[in-house]
């Protein structure tokens, strides 16, 4: 898949430009510019929507049946779409658009595999048994007030 990769780089690069020269053609540059701010406005509303929907999840305030790694790979297919709408162009708007569609966003999220640091494979809390404990007790120690220290 790397070895691909800056194949559909330009691949991608090169739709772009065609889509942007087709377009511009159909309906005009100040069309086509207002197309592109649009896409781009949409991405930004996009990112701080994922924003607002990530922080009410992290608070506790969004409670459904969807499980919290389905929740993640949602989160994480809009902020690609969200990407896909600021750049310019309207292939890269397609994609975006394909991507924020719920069958293909279920498709994806089911094949993707979100990785937590979380780990709950264990029921209970284990002690560890394992190390000697040695008591002990600390003093703490002040050092002078500066009246009998010299410099070296």
């Amino acid at each position: 898949m790397l070895r691909l990769l800056p194949i559909l780089v330009l691949f991608g690069f090169a739709a772009e430009i065609a889509s942007i020269i087709w377009i511009g053609r159909a309906i005009g540059v100040f069309g086509t510019l207002f197309l592109m701010f649009l896409g781009f406005v949409a991405g930004v509303a996009l990112f701080r929507s994922t924003g607002v929907d990530i922080a009410s999840a992290l608070r506790g305030q969004v409670s459904g049946p969807e499980s919290d790694k389905r929740f993640a790979a949602r989160m994480i297919l809009r902020v690609i779409a969200g990407l896909f709408l600021m750049i310019p162009g309207f292939f890269s708007d397609v994609l975006a658009a394909i991507l924020l569609l719920p069958p293909i966003q279920s498709l994806l999220a089911s094949k993707m595999k979100v990785v937590s640091g979380a780990t709950s494979d264990f029921a209970g809390s284990r002690t560890y048994t394992g190390s000697t404990i040695i008591e002990g007790e600390a003093v703490e120690v002040e050092p002078d007030s500066g009246q009998n220290r010299k410099l070296p």
